[in-house]
């Protein structure tokens, strides 16, 4: 990413930064009423069922979607 300082987290935050992209879910105007759904829907996704690290149900799933909130 640019930097052997920065740590690749840093690093990401910082190209989001500059590139004047929102960094959390409510910054791209996501309503943190409609995370429940969100998390609903996203679970039927094939990436999301294939994802490294298995995400087993949609409880899980909301808690991600509530940290990136």
């Amino acid at each position: 990413m640019g930097s052997k300082e920065a740590a690749l987290d840093d690093a990401v935050a910082q190209l989001v930064s500059v590139l004047g992209l929102p960094a959390r879910l409510r910054d791209a105007g996501v309503r943190r009423d409609n995370l429940p759904h969100i998390a609903e829907v996203a679970l039927r996704d094939a990436w999301v069922q294939a994802n490294p690290r298995p995400i087993p149900d949609v409880q899980t799933l909301g808690a991600l979607l509530e940290c990136a909130w």
